[in-house]
């Protein structure tokens, strides 16, 4: 159930790419989602994790908030000002709905009440004859869902060939938000894919890498700015030469290539 209705979002003890952080707590600003987007990104996260899964989200509107918890693969819901709220059990499947209710945009669905005509009668037919088809769709669309962490963002695709590749060539390269440990590696490679790292240090000057995301990338346009777009929605905006930005953090070009940083040690 979604009513389109975004909320702004805030988490802590999730990194930027929503895998779980249960190390670092710090508040991370969110694109606005609503409660079906947030329903799926947190079955992703107990699907991965499993008994493993924590961290929390903030929900806000208007004057109101709600927190999401998980923890060891449960959901609970508090209202940080209402102490007759806190820690409400909520199942997977409710979650959506739990969220709209709470904020009271829970839509009503209101059904006309009609006598059994001979229209009706074939209505009801066609649907029955036609339930084996709609269960087999269904299926086959959940099984075969290409699941994302983010909304789907608006974009525009770079056409000219030319210009695809300058633009993928002018943004390659190892980027990183600040080398100590616990921070972020961003290494966008020539031929259209990415990898992302936390950073964690091995030994004075050494650093270690341990992967949380990688896959296929491209240039974008976004409200008439460059960007980049990965295949699981992550907009990383071109700010200026060498630097990208993502969830307000930026990404600052270190080198070109992986070879240009060997205190650094790079998963085989």
């Amino acid at each position: 159930m979604d009513s389109g209705l975004k909320f702004e979002v805030q988490t802590e003890g999730l990194g930027e790419f929503w895998g779980i952080t249960p190390v670092r707590h710090e508040r991370i600003a969110r694109e606005p989602m609503t409660a079906g987007e947030i329903e799926e990104i947190v079955l992703s996260i107990l699907a991965e994790n499993d008994t493993e899964s924590s961290g929390l989200i903030i929900l806000k509107r208007g004057h109101r908030a709600l927190q999401i918890d998980l923890e060891s693969g449960s959901i609970s819901m508090s209202d940080p000002q209402n102490v007759n709220y806190q820690n409400i059990s909520i199942s997977r499947d409710d979650l959506s709905s739990s969220i709209l209710s709470y904020f009271n945009l829970l839509e009503e669905r209101h059904e006309e009440r009609k006598s059994a005509t001979g229209a009706s009668q074939w209505m009801v037919a066609i649907a029955a004859g036609s339930i084996s088809f709609a269960t087999f769709y269904y299926s086959f669309q959940h099984l075969t869902r290409d699941f994302h962490f983010m909304p789907k963002p608006e974009f525009v695709e770079v056409e000219d060939d030319r210009d695809y590749r300058e633009h993928l060539k002018a943004m390659s390269g190892v980027y990183i938000t600040e080398w100590e440990d616990g921070e972020t590696l961003l290494n966008l490679k020539g031929d259209g894919t990415w990898e992302f790292y936390d950073i964690e240090r091995a030994r004075n000057p050494k650093f270690s890498l341990n992967e949380v995301e990688q896959g296929d990338c491209r240039p974008v346009y976004q409200k008439g700015r460059l960007a980049l777009l990965t295949r699981n929605y992550y907009v990383f905006k071109w700010e200026s030469e060498g630097v990208l930005s993502f969830q307000e953090r930026r990404y600052i070009r270190t080198a070109v290539t992986e070879t240009e940083v060997p205190f650094v040690t790079f998963p085989n």
